[in-house]
């Protein structure tokens, strides 16, 4: 699974950004795949662990990590 989703606040705390989706085995690409950069702050979150489990739990992994990456995003407006 995939999804390109508009986080700018986080893109400037790439640090956090990794740690978040390391948490959820996600991988962080640009708005045109692998090796690309981020455009307008939008990125391109994808599962990195495919095999091995069931597709709920991938998707799992994608909905509780783009929540956290939101949630994440949204702390950082504040400041």
């Amino acid at each position: 699974a995939s999804v390109h989703i508009k986080l700018p606040n986080l893109a400037n705390d790439m640090e956090k950004f990794k740690s978040i989706a390391d948490k959820y085995y996600l991988q962080i690409r640009g708005t045109d795949g692998e090796h690309s950069q981020s455009k307008g702050g939008v990125f391109d979150i994808s599962n990195y662990r495919r095999l091995g489990i069931t597709e709920v739990e991938a998707v799992q992994d994608m909905i509780d990590g783009v929540i956290a990456l939101i949630d994440a995003e949204k702390s950082l407006e504040a400041f």
